[in-house]
């Protein structure tokens, strides 16, 4: 084989003579095989740019973050891409992030949703919707995205109104499927013999969650009722069991002290799953059925992805399946086991 086919291979980056997947695949599986590791920063300084992956994530301090940093981290470091990380909660955050994009060389950048300009609706309406972008936040990205296509973004679909966002839309990015989470969780009560269903929110809504619970109880003929205090007081005496989904594991959390100060014991006549699967809900008692996000396994497919962007390749939208835990508040063993509805970490 020719050694510049090889050299094209091994070298991301748009070349004038792109090589062929399969000879690409190949080549990098050859590679791999023989233990070869490629001068990242020799590469791209000889295009007079560096190696560096930026990436944008929220300053929250909690499991799904920490493990989104852990994951770019051990696939940027496995591949030779130095990372830099910027944290931020507010869109003057994101934006700043976006001008050292300008003043910094890279080699590309992955962004969480930024920060939202407002609500669409109050937080406790029937119809929840997801708040829109903010417009310098949108002007950012769409700079940056045509001035060089080396852009992946994260989880947009479930922080942000994408209905009018059609460019946005266009640009590669790594969704996990609220919807399909919320699915699971309808599945597995009416699996364990439910017939009265309940969901509760916060001042955060999830409509997607939401929209993937109910569409499974529709389909049944089913009608979710939201949750209120006078409904679990009289949950103590009800004769049917029901099943109870809100939106966050906070959310589940309080509601867990919430029903032992009415007495009402779970995972008997009464299940309760959260959503998100942060630390305290497996050492809770009784530990709590939630649905896990798997932020670590987005942070090692996002440096993938974004090196496929390098080597100027279309990835379109991925989509990662969440995991349902069963635990003890609503039936399950005190740790939980996954459930077969998604793929392993």
């Amino acid at each position: 084989m020719d050694v510049s086919v090889v050299s094209r291979a091994l070298n991301p980056g748009r070349v004038p003579h792109p090589v062929k997947k399969e000879t690409r695949e190949l080549i990098l599986a050859t590679a791999k095989r023989l233990g070869y590791r490629p001068n990242r920063q020799a590469a791209f300084l000889k295009k007079g740019s560096a190696a560096t992956l930026m990436c944008f994530v929220p300053d929250v301090g909690h499991r799904l973050v920490a493990d989104l940093v852990y994951g770019i981290s051990e696939a940027a470091t496995a591949a030779d891409y130095p990372v830099n990380f910027f944290f931020g909660r507010t869109a003057d955050d994101f934006c700043h992030f976006q001008q050292t994009l300008r003043k910094v060389p890279h080699a590309a950048a992955i962004c969480y949703s930024p920060p939202h300009a407002q609500r669409a609706v109050e937080p406790r309406s029937v119809y929840p919707t997801l708040p829109t972008m903010e417009a310098r936040c949108r002007k950012e990205i769409l700079g940056y995205y045509r001035r060089r296509k080396t852009l992946l973004l994260l989880n947009l679909e479930s922080n942000l109104d994408l209905a009018e966002e059609r460019e946005i839309g266009a640009i590669p990015r790594i969704e996990i499927d609220e919807v399909s989470g919320g699915r699971k969780v309808a599945e597995h009560f009416l699996e364990c013999g439910c017939t009265r269903f309940f969901y509760g929110t916060g001042r955060q809504n999830h409509p997607l969650r939401q929209e993937g619970y109910f569409s499974v109880l529709r389909a049944q003929g089913i009608q979710v009722q939201p949750l209120t205090r006078s409904i679990i007081r009289d949950m103590a005496q009800a004769g049917e069991r029901s099943g109870i989904f809100v939106s966050t594991d906070l959310l589940a959390l309080q509601l867990i002290g919430i029903m032992r100060e009415e007495r009402i014991p779970f995972g008997e006549k009464v299940l309760l799953s959260g959503y998100d699967d942060i630390l305290p809900s497996a050492e809770i008692s009784p530990s709590l059925t939630t649905i896990h996000q798997p932020t670590r396994k987005e942070g090692h497919l996002a440096v993938q992805l974004v090196q496929k962007c390098i080597a100027g390749e279309k990835i379109g939208i991925q989509r990662l399946e969440p995991l349902l835990k069963i635990r003890e508040t609503s039936g399950g063993s005190i740790q939980g086991g996954d459930k077969l509805l998604g793929m392993e970490e």
